[in-house]
């Protein structure tokens, strides 16, 4: 896109990404479900396959408790690495970059109903949401060491919000406007400063000594 000249990057990222952070979040199970198998009785297969779903869960409810922070260094990551080149990029072009986090249909408050019926289609449900955790760390805290970037918070109205997903990470229209407004709002301020440069403040200045 540098040839396009853009005044403004705004990077909304991180399912994509989300390998780019594989060692830091722990799996709390494999990443398919656990395997009903037959036996000679189908009771015993049935309490064998049940006694395998208990302890998924009981897996995946550890990991959610886990905070993210005690995980692995994530600014260590090659997905911080990555965004610091993007830093470097939108600072040697002066271009504006703002990062923001990212939203998906459940999160660690999704009641387990709602978990249950995202794993039908994403096994690893729970390590998604851990890692977007890890990944909301890395933009704010690459935000806070670097002043000329600025952080939009997507979460409010949006993160958890099955109902605005088509499915986990793609929105329904109403998402789509959602996400639209908070990133409008989050650079507001920006794009207010920037319409007020040199000659609108020279312009006011006339009109304030005409009057």
């Amino acid at each position: 896109i540098l040839p396009s000249r853009p005044d403004m990057i705004i990077s909304y990222h991180g399912y994509n990404g989300f390998a780019l952070i594989q060692g830091v979040v722990p799996m709390s199970n494999s990443r398919s479900p656990p395997v009903y198998k037959s036996r000679p009785v189908k009771l015993l297969a049935d309490c064998e396959y049940r006694l395998k779903l208990m302890g998924a869960a009981r897996r995946e409810q550890a990991l959610l408790a886990t905070r993210a922070s005690s995980f692995s260094d994530p600014l260590q990551t090659k997905y911080a690495e990555a965004y610091r080149q993007l830093i470097r990029l939108a600072q040697t072009n002066h271009i504006r970059l703002i990062l923001a986090d990212y939203s998906m249909a459940v999160n660690e408050r999704s009641p387990r109903d709602v978990l249950n019926f995202y794993r039908r289609r994403c096994p690893a449900v729970v390590w998604w949401i851990k890692a977007n955790q890890v990944h909301s760390i890395i933009v704010r805290q690459l935000a806070k060491q670097y002043p000329n970037v600025r952080f939009v918070d997507t979460h409010p109205n949006l993160d958890g919000g099955h109902g605005k997903f088509i499915d986990l990470v793609h929105f329904t229209q109403p998402g789509r406007q959602q996400l639209a407004e908070t990133i409008f709002a989050g650079i507001r301020s920006d794009l207010e400063r920037d319409l007020s440069g040199p000659e609108q403040i020279h312009d006011a200045t006339a009109e304030g000594m005409r009057r």
